[in-house]
This record gives C-alpha cells, structure tokens and sequence, in this order.
C-alpha cells in the first residue's frame, strides 16, 4: 500500500511515527534474544509476546502516515494481529511463571487465545456487519491520517478483554510477590512494574484521554516487554520460578539452606526451619557465625567453604 511522504509531518508527528517504529525494532530485538536462549517454559510466550507488540507498533506507525483509506485498511488490519495477541500472552506470561498451569496444556493453551482470534476475523470482515469498527472517518492531523470510530459491540468485548486479563496477570503476579521471599520479589516486583505500564495507558486510551486521538498503547506495551527482558536476561526471570521453587525446594526431604558470597543466610526450606526451629523473619538476613552460634561443627564447615 502507498503511504504519504514523511516530510508532509509536522516534527511533533515525525516524532510520534519514528519512535513506534523504533518500539517496532526494540520488540524484534527482544524477541530475538529470547527465541535465542534455551527452551524454557515462558521465554517463547514472552518472545512471541514482544513479536505482537512489534506489529502493533509498526502497523499503527504506517497507518498514520498512511495515503488514502485502502492503505488505511491495510495498516489497521495488520496491526489487529498483534493487538489480538497481546492479552493472550500477557496472561500467559503470568501464569507459566506464577502458577502450576497443569491444565493448561496441550489444546487448552489456545484458550486465551479465543476471544483475540474472533475479535481478529470480525475485524477482517468488519465491512460486512460493522461488529468492530460501526463507522469510521479519516481526519488529517499534523500531517498524520488519524481514525475517528464508532465502536461496534464486539469493540467493547475485546477492550474488556484485554484489561480483564491483564488484570488477572497483575492479580497474578501481586499474589505471588506477597507469597515469595528473597531473590523472588525481585523478579515478581519487576513484572508487576511492567504490567502497570500498558494497563494504564490502555485505560487512558479507552477513556479518551490521549492526545490528538493518538494511541499511546503500543509505547505503554513496549515498557512492559522492556521490564519482563529486564527480569528474563538480568534476573533469570523463568530460570528459577516461584512455582519451581514451592514444588521442590519447600517439598524437599532434607534441610536445605541458602547462602549468600556474604555468607548471610538468605532463605531454608521447612525441614530446616523445624530442625533449627528457626523463624524466617527473624533469620533470613543474619550472619552464619550468628544463626549457627549453637552448631559449631556446621559453623567450622561452613566457614572451610569460603
């Protein structure tokens, strides 16, 4: 489809356009590196999370600078592939890290994936039931082609969606940042930063707050998949989950304790607990000479490791 030239935009919109398409490329970066590391449940949903943000960036950046209403059609419908994707796999996202999802596996995994799939074909054959899009007109604004809409029903249905399971995801995510200890917030607390992000953004977007009628959705989203990399390539965000943690550390047979370069106790399972008859909040942060004062063969031992 042809687009307009970018020199017909005001700087302010040259601006605008440049950096969601620099959003575009982040995304692609990201998801790159993701797809790159070892197969582990959650990297591929956040890749392919990052793969949607990046559509839907590009595809609302061409259709601003979009020439006529055949171009127009063509950027709004392909940047609906990746806005149909994004709750999906934000909640995705949520649970692998979250939750023991046994049930959801196999063709369950498609579930969430329902309501974006459908919200995708009306909005493909938008032109012959009005479901999505009821009416629309085109205004020029700062050089850009900016879409004025009378939501359909089906409109409403897929912006409940994609808040309700961000929600559930941020729901998620806080439940387990309450329940988790040391390093754990760490990874928890920077997922529910990012969530935050495009929640926001989307409400205000919804609720007709941005400016000049442009969607700011797609640089809310990309802060969101900056956190989740921050979290995946800096923390090990999917290395070592709560859940890995609950199901095998907590369930162990024997006492198991953890340590930090300091050698200050940083976290011990149950069967440590009841054999110290320790108290994680009044432990975990102390010095090993401190918490062993009356184990001196495990103080000796210990300190012949350092």
């Amino acid at each position: 489809p042809h687009t307009m030239l970018l020199h017909s935009l005001t700087p302010f919109a040259l601006a605008f356009v440049l950096l969601l398409f620099m959003v575009s490329a982040l995304m692609v970066l990201l998801a790159r590196v993701a797809f790159r590391k070892p197969r582990q449940k959650g990297t591929r949903a956040f890749a392919w999370f990052c793969i949607s943000i990046s559509i839907y960036a590009l595809g609302y950046g061409m259709e601003l600078i979009s020439a006529g209403e055949a171009s127009f059609l063509f950027w709004n419908r392909f940047q609906y592939i990746g806005i149909a994707g994004i709750p999906g796999l934000a909640l995705l996202i949520a649970i692998r890290y979250t939750s023991p999802y046994h049930w959801l596996r196999g063709k369950s995994i498609a579930l969430p994936f329902v309501i974006p799939f459908i919200t995708l074909v009306l909005r493909y054959t938008d032109h012959l039931h009005g479901l999505v899009y009821q009416s629309y007109t085109l205004d020029e604004v700062m050089g850009m082609q900016v879409v004025n809409i009378t939501e359909g029903i089906w409109y409403w249905v897929q912006i409940v969606y994609i808040n309700l399971s961000i929600l559930a995801a941020f729901l998620l995510t806080l439940r387990h940042y309450f329940q988790s200890k040391q390093p754990y917030r760490t990874q928890t607390g920077i997922m529910i930063l990012g969530m935050l992000a495009p929640w926001a953004g989307h409400l205000v977007y919804a609720a007709g707050g941005s400016y000049a009628g442009l969607d700011l959705s797609p640089f809310f989203f990309g802060i969101f998949g900056v956190f989740m990399a921050i979290g995946l390539f800096r923390y090990g965000l999917f290395d070592l989950t709560p859940i890995a943690r609950e199901h095998i550390f907590e369930n162990m047979r024997d006492a198991a304790i953890v340590l930090d370069n300091q050698m200050r106790l940083v976290d011990f399972n149950p069967k440590a607990a009841a054999l110290f008859a320790w108290n994680h909040n009044d432990n975990v942060g102390k010095a090993v000479k401190s918490v062993f004062r009356d184990h001196p063969v495990i103080l000796d031992f210990l300190n012949s490791q350092k």
